[in-house]
């Protein structure tokens, strides 16, 4: 049996789009604790901004937010969480989940769902066999991690707990879809957390791209029933646009792709790697990928309807000049002969 645990570190990371305008302070470099050297990301730009304090569910929540490369804002929620391995914890983590959530997000961002929440729990413990210490509590840890007040079978807590990464013999990171939980001495190891919100970051700029694909791949659909492809649109102004459009979509998904890898040692693209996984960052990668190939596709039909509909646009303005030059000729010739008859 090991010892009685009264409280563990809880981080909850919430990843959204940054609707607003705010100034980063300066702040020092992250350092490692683990003695490892610190990974840098490729061409990801991270702004620090002011932190502050929240009082929720009578807990006291500091909240660090950060700026990943303007557009994304990651809310690095720390509080001190008591009796976690207690029947109550599960629910406890879960309304102060959604307290943060309904606090630091907009109505309209939390209706939409384009955000993720990432829970973190830190055990600051010096255990011989941290392994010994998950399969003591192996049910509860597994419904901390997906926040689920139901009991799961023996073979969901299996899988629940399955991805673990160790960096020394006497720590231990479980990782599953929903959240993490690191035992270790160093307590809360940053740089770990780190790899965290850069796996919930990427896996957002994936489900927004996927949102922009589908959303402009409905536009088309609409307008193929409505068959505007037959009517002269914009010609030139509509064509650059739409090419503009596609190359802005493969450039985003390429950097995605850029951003992914690390340089690090092995325990940190281990780890990294292991986030991946159990984000379905690959998969969502696929998904994306087949979808902007079909749009690619679309877009080439649309760019060829609308040159194809100015093509027929000016052949027809041809025809009708000719018809009237014809009619003219007509009555030229009309003329010529009512004059050539009358005296």
């Amino acid at each position: 049996m090991t010892q009685e645990i009264h409280e563990c570190q809880m981080v909850y990371l919430l990843v959204h789009p940054n609707e607003r305008d705010e100034t980063a302070v300066t702040h020092q470099p992250i350092t490692p604790r683990k003695g490892i050297p610190y990974f840098q990301p490729i061409d990801i730009s991270v702004q620090l901004l002011e932190a502050f304090n929240l009082q929720l569910e009578g807990v006291e929540v500091s909240v660090q937010p950060q700026i990943y490369d303007g557009h994304t804002r990651i809310e690095q929620c720390i509080f001190t969480f008591s009796q976690p391995l207690s029947s109550t914890a599960v629910g406890r983590k879960e309304r102060l989940e959604n307290a943060l959530e309904q606090t630091l997000l907009t109505p309209e961002k939390l209706k939409d769902e384009l955000w993720e929440g990432y829970s973190i729990l830190i055990f600051d413990l010096d255990l011989p066999r941290p392994t010994d210490f998950v399969a003591e509590h192996a049910p509860l840890l597994a419904q901390l991690l997906r926040s689920q007040a139901e009991p799961f079978s023996e073979e969901e807590v299996e899988q629940t707990l399955i991805s673990r990464v160790q960096y020394a013999a006497n720590d231990l990171i479980v990782t599953d879809w929903g959240g993490a939980i690191m035992l270790s001495p160093y307590g809360d190891d940053q740089v770990d957390i780190e790899l965290f919100k850069i796996g919930s970051y990427q896996l957002l700029r994936y489900r927004l791209l996927d949102k922009r694909i589908e959303t402009r791949l409905r536009s088309f659909q609409v307008a193929l029933e409505r068959r505007l492809r037959f009517r002269p649109l914009t010609s030139r102004q509509e064509i650059q646009m739409l090419v503009a459009e596609r190359l802005t979509y493969l450039l985003d998904f390429e950097r995605i792709e850029q951003d992914l890898l690390l340089i690090g040692d092995w325990y940190t693209a281990q780890l990294y790697h292991t986030i991946i996984d159990e984000l379905y960052l690959d998969d969502w990668k696929t998904i994306v990928k087949n979808k902007l190939e079909n749009l690619e596709k679309v877009m080439q039909i649309v760019v060829d309807n609308l040159s194809g509909s100015w093509s027929h646009y000016f052949d027809m303005v041809e025809l009708v000049g000719w018809f009237v030059l014809l009619v003219g000729y007509f009555v030229l010739f009309y003329l010529d002969v009512i004059t050539a008859v009358l005296p």
